[in-house]
C-alpha cells in the first residue's frame, strides 16, 4: 500500500506544498504505482495552476488582430 501526503501551508510570502513520497512502495526497476503517479500529477496541475496564476493577464491574452 503506498501512501502519499499532501501538506499547503500559508507562509507570509505565500503558500508552500509539499508532497511527502517517504511511504511508497519502493518499486523495482523504477517503475512507478497508480498512486504516485496520481500523486506526481496532482502536484503538476497545482504547479501549473499557480504558474497560470502569477502570469499578468495581458500577457496571456493574443494580440489583436483588429485593423482601425
Amino acid at each position: 500500500m503506498a501512501k502519499f501526503v499532501f501538506t499547503v501551508e500559508d507562509r507570509q510570502g505565500g503558500v508552500t506544498l509539499s508532497l511527502d513520497m517517504r511511504e511508497g512502495p519502493a518499486s523495482p526497476y523504477d517503475r512507478s504505482t497508480r498512486a504516485s503517479r496520481l500523486a506526481k500529477r496532482l502536484l503538476d496541475i497545482v504547479e501549473m495552476e499557480d504558474a497560470i496564476n502569477t502570469t499578468p493577464a495581458h500577457k496571456l491574452l493574443p494580440p489583436s488582430q483588429t485593423l482601425h
